[in-house]
């Protein structure tokens, strides 16, 4: 199915405008609604066939429903063909008046194929012709014609249960002993009905190759994918494009087993599972609304918050963060005046036990929470991160990271690296207890500075989780290549702001201890980079 040469590799679609489409005929093969419901139909032949069996060079068979179909919204017809070996198809839909719709040929080298057309909304289809063209060494070839369905638009192709199904506008050729997928006018067509909404899914075995995907779209940078570990895909909602571009290209190592390259409809849950990537991505938009809350797909558990504006995150987080963190209010529930005019976080990350916990505390103590705790508090029970257990609040399973699109894109990077970290140190044991046991590794002395400027921050010194944790994601949310002057440089002029007296004694830990920042930080590195593929800076696939 592959060649050495840029032709397609499953099809080339020859020029065509699909304005709508469709029809079934009536014998063994059904004819089906978007429902799953029968339509009657009948079959003619200009070969006088019948029933399911298509031979090549026999004439079009064709399709005539018993009443036309009427198409309110768009959408596709699938025609699903079981092949005896590689053969051209050629598929014509009629509308009213046999009038002929849209016409084109294609070569199908699978031997279970499933063709899908994108009709308009707002047509009435009559019927659909089916022929086989005559191989070129004349050997006799047929097929058999298994069902003819309204479905949903789908444009590329994927594989799935021994089927591949195609679409118009997809090729897939190599290029310089590279695999390259590309789908023409992606979205066009895809239609999202209330709960659902267009994206396009790139799809791969896992574990057939490594390396980088190129994403090349007219009129954008070009972006890559990398290839993690343990990763099957990544999913690009259609707002991630801005405006619908004319084409999209998938530069791919030549071994990657790609099964899906297509845009579909897809639900609103499915599509809110991303790339922290592309969740940074469209952190660049405004929102009307004070929160977007997407699942990390590396930890579908962890549930990412990107707020409006500080004030938003305050709101909903700010009195939790006070609860969790910080000294001299951790375990109490602080009143908004008292909080008033205090600072929390610029980003957040909680545990599943540390939220039951917030919100068990103000449930058995009758506290009334703000409108966007409680909104916080129902996506929590939602998906899962807390559960209600015998009247009270208890921990379930993930963690909640969130940042704000106030912060400037460097920073918002920064943050989602660093967040991230934690959502990873919540949901992976094997992670915390390496994490656990590189702190416990840094003796007294070295952890002098660490806890000096942990305090500064007005973090809980005293809770070694806490400060595993933290010292776990400091080191990793800046690149390797930063980490030494970040904190040789950067963070002592802060500290010293507030302890003036302590240069002298900073200067002498720096001297003795400056170098073990970015050990420290290449020994996390590794741990992530073998389990996850990640890199410093870099928790997702998108960049």
């Amino acid at each position: 199915m592959r060649i050495d040469r840029p032709a397609p590799l499953f099809l080339v679609f020859v020029a065509l405008t699909i304005v709508a489409g469709g029809a079934q005929d009536a014998g063994s093969p059904a004819w089906t609604d978007e429902e799953g419901r029968p339509l009657p139909y009948s079959r003619t032949d200009a070969a006088k066939g019948s029933g399911a069996g298509l031979e090549a060079g026999a004439g079009a068979a064709r399709f005539d429903l018993a009443q036309p179909f009427h198409l309110e919204a768009p959408g596709a017809i699938a025609v699903d063909l079981d092949l005896d070996g590689p053969a051209r198809v050629e598929i014509e839909i009629f509308g009213m008046q046999n009038k002929s719709i849209s016409h084109f040929e294609l070569e199908a080298p699978d031997p279970a194929m499933t063709l899908v057309f994108p009709v308009t909304g707002g047509v009435e289809i009559e019927g659909v012709g089916i022929g086989l063209a005559t191989p070129a060494d004349g050997a006799a070839t047929g097929a058999t014609l298994r069902a003819l369905r309204f479905v949903p638009a789908f444009r590329g192709f994927s594989k799935s249960h021994g089927r591949t199904t195609l679409s118009p506008g997809l090729s897939l050729f190599r290029r310089s002993g590279r695999l390259v997928a590309t789908i023409d006018e992606p979205f066009a067509g895809i239609d999202a009905p209330s709960g659902y909404e267009p994206a396009l899914a790139l799809d791969w075995r896992p574990g057939s190759a490594l390396g980088t995907i190129a994403l090349s779209v007219p009129g954008a940078r070009l972006r890559h994918i990398a290839i993690r570990p343990g990763a099957a895909g990544i999913l690009l909602p259609r707002k991630w494009f801005g405006e619908d571009p004319k084409t999209v290209e998938f530069d791919a190592p030549a071994a990657l087993d790609i099964v899906e390259c297509s845009a579909r409809s897809i639900s609103a849950d499915e599509a809110s599972v991303l790339d922290l990537g592309v969740v940074l991505d469209l952190a660049r938009s405004p929102s009307d609304r004070p929160f977007d809350v997407y699942r990390w797909d590396a930890k579908p558990s962890v549930l990412v918050f990107v707020f409006s504006d500080y004030a938003a995150q305050d709101a909903a987080l700010k009195r939790l963060a006070f609860f969790v963190e910080k000294a001299g209010y951790r375990g109490r529930l602080a009143s908004d005046a008292e909080l008033a005019p205090l600072h929390g976080w610029n980003a957040h990350d909680y545990r599943a036990s540390d939220l039951s916990d917030f919100f068990e505390k103000a449930r058995a103590s009758g506290f009334r929470l703000d409108e966007s705790e409680l909104a916080v508090r129902s996506l929590l029970l939602g998906a899962g991160v807390i559960r209600e257990s015998g009247g009270a609040y208890v921990a379930g399973e993930g963690a909640l990271i969130s940042i704000s699109k106030e912060s400037p894109a460097y920073l918002r990077s920064t943050f989602m690296a660093h967040e991230a970290s934690h959502g990873l140190y919540f949901t992976d044991p094997e992670f915390a207890d390496f994490v656990r046991k590189t702190w416990g590794s840094v003796d007294k002395d070295e952890r002098w500075f660490w806890k000096l400027y942990f305090g500064w921050m007005n973090y809980d010194t005293k809770d070694e989780d806490l400060m595993a944790n933290e010292f776990m994601a400091y080191l990793l949310q800046q690149p390797n290549s930063r980490v030494e002057d970040y904190f040789t440089k950067i963070l002592p002029s802060r500290v010293l702001a507030k302890h003036a007296d302590l240069e002298p004694r900073v200067d002498e830990w720096m001297a003795r201890y400056g170098s073990s920042f970015s050990e420290r930080a290449a020994a996390l590195e590794a741990w992530l980079h073998a389990r996850y593929g990640f890199v410093a800076a870099r928790p997702w696939s998108l960049y």
